[in-house]
């Protein structure tokens, strides 16, 4: 499986389950960054409403296809762990992925903080193991 089409298998099972959550494309993080706001609820947003709203940043996915490097993979999810201040950071490999027992035994021997997901070609998804961290929020726009 390509890695894009894992990015989008994870977009859609994470729309499934919490419509309400936006995941902004990034091109500087992780594939995947999932966040909220009581913002995007609102039908008209003023700047008062702008100046006082938060996100909320629930954890960020880097999604890998069948023959991604996982050296690479470890690397950039505890990079992005860092930049986002310990929010949970997941790395999604394909089920058939060759090198997920090495992944797994890395991730376990140094105890690091990214979980693991893993997604089938019908969009099914199993969390292998859970990310440490916690969720955190952020003033959208702060006062001038």
């Amino acid at each position: 499986m390509k890695e894009k089409e894992v990015v989008n298998l994870v977009k859609k099972w994470i729309n499934s389950g919490h419509p309400e959550r936006f995941m902004p494309s990034s091109d500087y993080g992780a594939d995947i960054l999932v966040l909220s706001s009581e913002i995007f609820q609102q039908r008209y947003v003023s700047q008062d409403m702008l100046n006082k709203a938060y996100f909320t940043y629930h954890m960020q996915i880097e999604c890998k296809g069948t023959y991604s490097n996982h050296h690479r993979a470890i690397g950039q999810c505890l990079e992005y762990f860092i930049k986002l201040k310990g929010i949970p950071t997941y790395l999604a490999f394909p089920r058939d992925y060759s090198r997920l027992e090495i992944v797994e035994k890395i991730i376990a021997h140094f105890n690091l903080p990214i979980g693991i997901m893993l997604v089938s070609e019908n969009g099914a998804i199993d969390i292998k193991r859970i990310a440490q961290g916690k969720e955190r929020s952020k003033k959208i726009k702060e006062k001038s």
